[in-house]
Order: structure tokens, then sequence, then C-alpha cells
């Protein structure tokens, strides 16, 4: 019974993109009237509105792309103005003071079992 479910999902997806396919036909069908396009001062030239749609799709895709990588850069260029929070590789930090931290060293009752520790008693 699962499979009749898949099947009409997988139709059911199919006419759906068929009637896209047919739109987009149509549209460029309907649409192949030619237009004057200025692109500059006395310049025009002829197009036909399906092209002048597809070159609109292409530049806005390029003009985004390039904001993208504009905000990018302004926020590398803002980053660099801010003071780092990290300590710079320039000035190693100073080397712990030997009286603030002497090394642990463990208490007497475990070294005088240990032998070689210089106990003459275990011996």
């Amino acid at each position: 019974m699962a499979n009749i479910g898949l099947k009409i999902l997988i139709w059911a997806k199919i006419v759906l993109l068929s009637l896209v396919a047919l739109y987009c036909l149509f549209f460029f069908c309907f649409n192949s009237d030619t237009v004057n396009v200025w692109v500059f001062f006395k310049h025009t030239y002829p197009v036909t509105v399906a092209l002048l749609i597809l070159f609109t799709m292409i530049a806005t895709a390029i003009l985004l792309v390039l904001l993208k990588i504009g905000w990018g850069t302004i926020r590398q260029m803002r980053d660099l103005k801010q003071p780092k929070q990290t300590p710079s590789s320039d000035n190693p930090p100073a080397a712990p003071d030997a009286k603030a931290n002497p090394p642990e060293t463990p208490p007497a009752s475990l070294i005088s079992g240990v032998p070689g520790s210089g106990d003459k008693k275990s011996a």
C-alpha cells in the first residue's frame, strides 16, 4: 500500500514539472516581441523580451556575487581596525617566577619507603 503513495507522489512531481516546462515554452513564444533597449545615450538595441529577461537575471546574479564580496571586504577592514584581544606574538609572555610557583615535592612519608631515596633505614 505504501508503494502506491510513492507512485502518486512521483507522478504528481512529473505533472507539476511538465506544467512548469509548458508555461516556460508559452512564455518564450508569446514574449518573442522585439523591444528597443537603451544602453547609452543615443544607443538603443533591438532585443527580444525573453533575451532581455535572461540578461537581467544574469546581471542580477553577478551583482549579488559582487555585493557579497564587497560586504566581506568591509567586514575584514573593520576587523583590522579593531584592537586585538589576544596577546601579540611580538611580545612573548614573561617566564613564570620560580618563587611564585615552586615545584611540588611529594610528602616525606612517601619518599622514606622508596629504595634509593637516600634513606638508610630500609636497607
